[in-house]
């Protein structure tokens, strides 16, 4: 096992980066690159507009930031304001009165794949659509045989949940 104190870095983790580009046109660009660990998402987008807004009109910031972190602070006692269904208690059911559901690994070869591959971007190229992707075409296969397992109507509209 290895342990994070014991790892030497022999580079430099930059937090914040910033890359200016300067077009022929006049234009400018300003690149920006912000660590996790250095700020997060809003503070950092509260950042970029701050700097853009003081830059271009040369004003005050709107909002400034709030270093105060006591509001973060966990609650004592603690209050719970509304009821969390992710931590509550479900009945204990025995796994003997569980139904069983019958299971199988099915293989797909090579030449599976190329055949239904092939039927599929046969049907869709009279449509004039974009060749199917392997991973399409199995997932268009896996969802048609599952509907007709259901029983369901063939031209009816179906989606995952």
């Amino acid at each position: 096992m290895i342990y994070l104190e014991e790892l030497k870095f022999e580079a430099l983790a930059h937090n914040v980066v910033h890359d200016l580009t300067f077009f022929r046109c006049g234009g400018v660009c300003l690149g920006t690159g912000i660590h996790h660990t250095a700020a997060d998402g809003l503070a950092s987008i509260h950042f970029i507009n701050s700097w853009a807004r003081i830059t271009h009109t040369n004003t005050h910031i709107l909002i400034p930031p709030s270093l105060d972190r006591t509001p973060l602070q966990a609650r004592s006692p603690p209050s719970i304001a509304f009821t969390h269904i992710e931590y509550s208690q479900f009945p204990f059911i025995p796994s003997s009165t569980l139904p069983t559901f019958p299971s199988a690994i099915l293989k797909l070869f090579n030449h599976h794949l190329t055949l239904l591959k092939a039927t599929l971007n046969n049907n869709n190229n009279n449509n004039k659509k974009p060749p199917m992707s392997t991973f399409k075409a199995v997932i268009f296969h896996i969802w048609g045989s599952s509907c007709k397992a259901r029983g369901l109507d063939p031209s009816s509209l179906t989606r995952s949940t």
